[in-house]
């Protein structure tokens, strides 16, 4: 998501649906790069490929697929998104 002369990263994706709570803020104003990191957001549970956009100032993410459970399924060396589809190492 970018805006003038700052993007932004919010969360990132560690498998389908299990989402980091990071944020971080590109400014690349003047002949500087500065990566700040940012207050965390919250990370729903189960929510993968979403997309983010500004309206009118504010900042909109939406859409994406549903995972429930994901966070757990991870937790119990489940790395898959669905039954039957097996993660290759």
């Amino acid at each position: 998501m970018n805006k003038g002369d700052k993007t932004w990263l919010i969360n990132g994706e560690a498998k389908p649906g299990l989402r980091t709570d990071a944020v971080f803020e590109l400014d690349f104003t003047g002949n500087n790069l500065k990566w700040n990191k940012l207050a965390p957001v919250a990370s729903p549970d189960g929510v993968a490929g979403g997309f983010a956009g500004m309206s009118n100032d504010s900042l909109i993410f939406a859409g994406g697929a549903g995972f429930k459970g994901s966070r757990e399924n991870y937790q119990n060396g489940k790395n898959y998104a669905h039954e039957g589809l097996k993660k290759i190492i």
